[in-house]
């Protein structure tokens, strides 16, 4: 996973880590992810789990794209923390940018 991180220091003794993936990376995962959600889906004309994926893309949407930053953000913050030297880190805020397929991914931990 290439990882771009920015980490910008706090009042506090606070950091705020700013992740970006590229949609190289992130893809496998979200193909992984539509995958097994569409099983699950139920399209008009369509028996479960047996529509076509670009439609049941279109269908999911919004919580296609939230369950993929939801596998993805653990591994990305890892590793963008992996070789700072910070002695304690407690996660306050963690706001997830959404975003579209085929796009750069991005987020900010406070």
């Amino acid at each position: 996973m290439a990882v771009t991180k920015n980490i910008i220091k706090q009042p506090k003794a606070q950091v705020q880590v700013q992740v970006t993936m590229p949609w190289a990376d992130v893809e496998p995962k979200w193909n992984e992810t539509l995958q097994k959600m569409s099983a699950e889906v139920e399209l008009a004309g369509f028996r479960k789990g047996t529509a076509p994926l670009n439609m049941v893309e279109q269908q999911l949407s919004t919580r296609l794209s939230d369950e993929v930053v939801k596998v993805i953000m653990p591994q990305a913050l890892i590793e963008a923390l992996q070789v700072q030297t910070l002695s304690q880190l407690i996660i306050l805020n963690i706001s997830p940018s959404s975003f579209k397929k085929g796009l750069i991914w991005s987020s900010q931990l406070f």
